[in-house]
């Protein structure tokens, strides 16, 4: 019975394996299973950066409203259409930044408050670039350790947690006074008094 095959001849299920060998002959499972968990906290540190730049820029671009879409069959609905595509091409191209340049937009900001936390995202970048580029990968450190160590890993992996955490709460920081200010004006609204 013959092996089922992709169409490059690896047996299937198995692509990712031999790709391995052939790039890499010195990587085992488990450094190829370190370089994941390094991507993965990279990924999550970068979605917190994303969302803050996000947050922070959407709620200052102009809208458009249904009575700048007159002449339109449905002016509510091609408002709200062409709010949601703003939208949409505003997350990528924040998603689009390189992570050096998204730190850079927040960094004066966060080191008031996360001086280390600054220093933190700075190396947890530089691993993922000495992987991501192939520079003396076998020999890459995360502090004293070995990212290819049990210590090294979990050393990283615990930064990019707390990390995250600070990014979090940095957010919520420099949210606050919008979301007072929404809130206000929403219960003054619902007291019928004006809101200037």
């Amino acid at each position: 019975m013959a092996t089922e095959e992709t169409r490059f001849g690896f047996p299937k299920g198995q692509v990712a394996e031999h790709l391995l060998r052939i790039l890499y002959k010195n990587l085992t499972p488990k450094h190829a299973q370190a370089m994941a968990v390094v991507l993965i906290g990279h990924f999550m540190v970068e979605d917190a950066l994303d969302t803050i730049i996000f947050a922070l820029l959407i709620h200052d671009m102009p809208k458009t409203s249904a009575g700048l879409m007159k002449g339109t069959k449905n002016p509510v609905r091609e408002a709200k259409l062409a709010n949601e595509k703003m939208r949409n091409k505003l997350w990528d191209e924040v998603h689009g930044m390189h992570s050096p340049r998204k730190l850079s937009l927040i960094k004066p900001s966060l080191m008031l408050f996360y001086p280390e936390t600054v220093t933190t995202l700075n190396k947890i970048n530089d691993i993922r670039a000495r992987l991501a580029h192939g520079k003396s990968i076998m020999s890459t450190k995360y502090g004293s350790k070995s990212i290819w160590s049990d210590e090294g890993l979990e050393d990283y992996f615990l930064d990019v947690q707390v990390v995250c955490r600070d990014l979090v709460r940095f957010h919520e920081a420099i949210d606050l006074p919008r979301a007072l200010a929404e809130r206000r004006v929403e219960r003054l609204k619902q007291l019928g008094q004006s809101v200037r």
